[in-house]
């Protein structure tokens, strides 16, 4: 009897030791230290965390999830209480680092890929929808009368109908277009594709950029209008085969009863400049 007794006062003195051990053990999880001996963990500009949390350590940079969200906090500025659970590895955190650079530029990469696409994929449909309503509309600059499509030539000179005729210019050359039966006006071919032609009046002016009109020639549908005078005259630009190399044929077009149209009495008594070759 009196055995049983001290096996039971043994056992319980037993399990209090113990209980109260436990209770003065303090708590040395990694992301929760002992308060009594834990800094408050702080982000790269010095501010406290909010309620901080470890999520991972590449080896020389710990993720810490906190109230407002989550942090990069290097090694060396991590409290100690946090740094005694983890051993700092810096070829590990070096690769972590190129890793999440890699990943960085990719992404921007992609972006950027994207945005051009997007820009890419505007300008054609534009073109697309330009062409279309081209085709649908057929409008197109002049001319500056309103008559049946009769043109006289130079030589015949109807002053009843619209006279119509080339002139050739050489590509960056300004040139003086009265001398050549044109406006009192210079032109210059700056240049010119398949699509896009861009001219100016003088080296002081900013080019006209204008875009070619394609179509039959017999009809009129390849002339791309450029400039008109007060005095009844047009410059088109023509789009043809027959363009040379390095220059570009212009049409000059005169109204009926123009007062400046080659042999018009009010032109030849002008100056007559010398004609350019």
């Amino acid at each position: 009897m009196k055995a049983s007794i001290s096996v039971l006062v043994l056992a319980l003195a037993l399990t209090l030791a113990a209980a109260e051990g436990r209770a003065q053990r303090p708590d040395l999880r990694a992301d929760r230290p002992a308060k009594e001996t834990a800094e408050p963990i702080r982000d790269r500009t010095g501010a406290v965390l909010d309620n901080p949390h470890i999520t991972d350590f590449d080896g020389a940079d710990f993720t810490v999830e906190h109230h407002g969200g989550i942090a990069r906090i290097p090694y060396d500025q991590m409290p100690l209480a946090y740094r005694k659970f983890f051993l700092p590895d810096p070829e590990h955190g070096k690769e972590e680092a190129e890793r999440r650079k890699k990943m960085v530029e990719d992404a921007q990469r992609q972006a950027i890929l994207e945005v051009q696409r997007g820009v890419l994929e505007r300008q054609m449909r534009a073109s697309l929808e330009a062409k279309r309503a081209q085709q649908t509309n057929a409008v197109r600059p002049g001319p500056t009368y309103d008559l049946p499509t009769a043109y006289t030539s130079r030589e015949t000179n109807d002053p009843t109908k619209p006279m119509r005729f080339e002139v050739s210019l050489h590509q960056g050359v300004v040139t003086d277009l009265f001398p050549l039966g044109g406006p009192l006006m210079s032109l210059e071919l700056v240049a010119v594709d398949d699509d896009v032609i861009a001219v100016r009046r003088s080296r002081h002016e900013r080019s006209l950029v204008a875009k070619i009109q394609h179509g039959r020639e017999e009809s009129g549908q390849n002339l791309t209008w450029l400039y008109s005078d007060k005095n009844g005259c047009s410059v088109y630009w023509l789009d043809t085969l027959r363009k040379p190399a390095d220059s570009g044929i212009f049409i000059i077009e005169y109204a009926p009863q123009s007062p400046l149209r080659p042999g018009s009495p009010l032109r030849q008594q002008l100056p007559q400049i010398p004609k350019q070759p």
